[in-house]
């Protein structure tokens, strides 16, 4: 029987790193076989020859490969074209800091500590002070603090397609103590008396 239709339940595949996966194809036809025409599986991956199965843990960063897999008998053959991202998914992600107290009108610039391949961040709750942006592709959160606020709270989430990951950060924004003075030095004053002053 010749083949008349050879096919994978995707054509492109956004895979985590270290992880096994397996998938089989759809096909008919006798007495097939199958291997790459062109390109190559990432790492630590194989294609069983027999059945078409694509199985394995890949084990490095991969952006896009492509690969052409080609079934195949005595009187017909079909190829079909896939694509593999292999991502590192996130195991760990923090601030120096859970809690921050910020002079106003102040830059500051936070960095945070994050694996993982292709990340992308973004505020999923809460927000920050204002003045101050999150970088999508970084994570980095700067600016000059502009308002006085009190235990503010956001939510930052780092992304990629095979994870996610959160961590929940305050901010208090103060304006920081620029002068400080009583209208005198020195009082004499009447005794038993009420005084007050006001700085």
């Amino acid at each position: 029987t010749p083949i008349s239709s050879f096919s994978y339940p995707q054509s492109s595949y956004v895979l985590s790193k270290n992880n096994q996966f397996s998938i089989s194809p759809t096909v008919n036809g006798d007495q097939l076989s199958f291997s790459i025409s062109y390109g190559s599986l990432p790492m630590n991956m194989s294609l069983n020859s027999s059945t078409g199965i694509i199985s394995g843990a890949p084990s490095q960063f991969t952006s896009s490969q492509s690969v052409a897999i080609k079934a195949l008998n005595q009187v017909s053959y079909k190829n079909v074209v896939l694509s593999f991202t292999i991502l590192t998914p996130i195991t760990s992600f923090f601030y120096p800091q859970s809690q921050y107290t910020l002079s106003r009108d102040k830059p500051v610039a936070i960095t945070p500590t994050v694996n993982g391949d292709d990340l992308s961040f973004s505020t999923s709750s809460g927000s920050l002070p204002p003045g101050l942006s999150l970088n999508p592709s970084t994570g980095v959160i700067s600016g000059v603090p502009s308002e006085f606020v009190k235990l503010q709270s956001v939510t930052i989430n780092a992304h990629n397609d095979v994870s996610d990951y959160s961590v929940t950060l305050t901010f208090t924004v103060l304006t920081s103590i620029t002068s400080f003075s009583y209208s005198l030095f020195s009082y004499v004053l009447p005794k038993n008396e009420s005084f007050s002053i006001s700085p």
